[in-house]
């Protein structure tokens, strides 16, 4: 499971540069017997930095933004929180890496002595987005993530943000005798 997780990181980086669909990835312990959980809550992961912000948005409007986005999906899907010092069915933790992305545009015309090209070049933020799910005894069983352009303003983030979430989640619980994937998408 750790070699598939540690892959899918990796990939994630690569993809983030690359121009074309943005993906998103999800793996999961082909040995954990998945059953759709009724129950959810946060994990306190040790590792947890907060996501950093920009020119646009800081980092609170992010974590903020991801938070209410896995709430809203994960109670779409009949997953309610926990009660207070109950225990959860799965907990639910995530982290993001910002990071720049560019494209660029080749132009050319002519002239009558020689040919001339200018290019171009776009700098977006691009970004990624790790969900983990683990299990009621905080093993992790499942990772999604996704890579994508950014929106430029907090509107754009917001819906990126939830169309990301909206994504992912819909790969939870995998199916039975379903594989480790990547796919493409909008």
């Amino acid at each position: 499971m750790r070699k598939v997780l540690v892959s899918l990181s990796l990939a994630a980086n690569f993809l983030v540069g690359c121009a074309g669909a943005p993906t998103y990835d999800y793996a999961f312990d082909p040995n954990f017997r998945f059953t759709p959980p009724k129950t959810y809550a946060w994990y306190d992961d040790p590792d947890f930095k907060m996501p950093g912000g920009g020119a646009v948005v800081d980092g609170r409007f992010v974590d903020e933004n991801i938070r209410r986005a896995i709430d809203e999906t994960l109670q779409k899907k009949g997953v309610q929180p926990a009660a207070a010092g109950a225990k959860p069915d799965i907990y639910i933790s995530y982290s993001t890496r910002a990071e720049g992305a560019s494209s660029q545009d080749r132009v050319s015309s002519y002239s009558w002595w020689s040919g001339l090209y200018e290019t171009s070049t776009k700098y977006r933020q691009g970004g990624t987005l790790w969900i983990n799910i683990r299990d009621s005894e905080q093993k992790l069983i499942w990772r999604g993530l996704k890579s994508a352009l950014l929106g430029t303003n907090p509107d754009a983030l917001r819906r990126d943000i939830d169309k990301a979430v909206s994504e992912l989640l819909a790969e939870y619980p995998p199916p039975p005798g379903a594989k480790n994937a990547t796919a493409s998408g909008s």
